[in-house]
Order: structure tokens, then C-alpha cells, then sequence
């Protein structure tokens, strides 16, 4: 499925002339991984095809042929209302704790504070917006968010069913 993906990155990439360098720097990727993909030997990961995607949509939209980018504060509460779909839980929760208040120990809590984890990681690896920049939407410090992203790839490795949502959330932006 990736692969065939992959194709239609390139070929979209061919006929809007965008050179390799800008689409890699924009989706964060190095170009020799790129070349990689082109050229059979590795699968992209959906993550890394949503990030090319993503970079595509941006380059889409500076040449003035699609319009209404979200900015970074719709994009967070869009990944909130997104991670709340696929944990089964409750999106107003999640915006509505303060995430600067300390031992939170309601369910409530924890349950928003998993959601929000995960709207991080959607932001930053689906959407492809900076750490600062999700930190400023979700008025939480950058190093909590980089701990977070942190700590979820972490419990990824070893939580099958984290494992399950996220790469269903890769899927779906891929």
C-alpha cells in the first residue's frame, strides 16, 4: 500500500516541479531516504508518506491553488477531536484540563492527558508542525511536549494497543 503511495507522491511531486531537496526539507525527510523509497529498497513508513503528503499540501497552497490552511490552534484541537475518535474518549475533557496543573489524578485527567499525548504526536508527525508550534497551540512548554512524544513512542514499543491506533491514525493520513 505504501509503495503505491509513494508513487503518487512522486508523480505529483514531477508534475508540480518541485525538486527532491525542497519537498525532503519541508516533510523533514533526508534525501538519500527519498531516493531510497524511489528506488525500491526501503517502504516509507504512513507516517512518513502522511509528512510527504503534508509537505505536497503546503507546496499546493504557497502557489495559491488551495486555500484556508488551518493554523496551528484549529490543527490541535482537530488532533484532539481525531486521538479522542480512536482512544474512545472524550474530546471536551481532553481541551478543557489545564495541563500545566500537576497530579491531576481524576480519570478525566488522565484520560485527557492521553488524548492530548496523542494529538501531539498527530500534529507533530501527521500535520508535520514543529514542537514549538504544538506547544504554543496546546499552551504547554516544548519540553512537554518533546517528553511526551517521547513517552508515547516509548509505550508504543510495548502497548499493542497504542501500537494499533496510532498506525490506524498513520493509515487514515497516509
Amino acid at each position: 500500500m505504501t509503495a503505491t503511495d509513494f508513487s503518487r507522491i512522486e508523480a505529483k511531486r514531477t508534475a508540480m516541479k518541485i525538486p527532491v531537496s525542497d519537498l525532503t526539507q519541508a516533510a523533514g525527510l533526508s534525501e538519500r531516504s527519498y531516493r531510497r523509497f524511489r528506488q525500491g529498497q526501503i517502504t516509507p513508513r504512513p507516517s512518513t508518506i502522511a509528512r510527504l503528503n503534508n509537505a505536497l499540501r503546503q507546496f499546493k497552497a504557497s502557489v495559491g491553488k488551495e486555500t484556508g490552511d488551518l493554523g496551528p490552534v484549529s490543527t490541535f484541537k482537530m488532533s484532539v477531536v481525531v486521538a479522542a475518535f480512536y482512544l474512545d474518549g472524550n474530546p471536551h475533557g481532553a481541551l478543557n484540563i489545564d495541563p500545566r496543573r500537576k497530579g491531576i489524578a481524576a480519570d478525566a485527567g488522565l484520560e485527557g492527558s492521553r488524548i492530548r499525548r496523542v494529538a501531539y504526536w498527530i500534529m507533530n508527525q501527521m500535520f508535520g508542525f514543529s514542537q514549538t508550534d504544538t506547544a504554543r497551540a496546546a499552551d504547554v512548554t516544548k519540553q512537554a511536549v518533546c517528553i511526551a512524544l517521547g513517552e508515547l513512542e516509548m509505550q508504543r514499543d510495548t502497548d499493542r494497543d497504542l501500537d494499533r491506533v496510532l498506525t490506524r491514525i498513520e493509515e487514515v493520513f497516509s
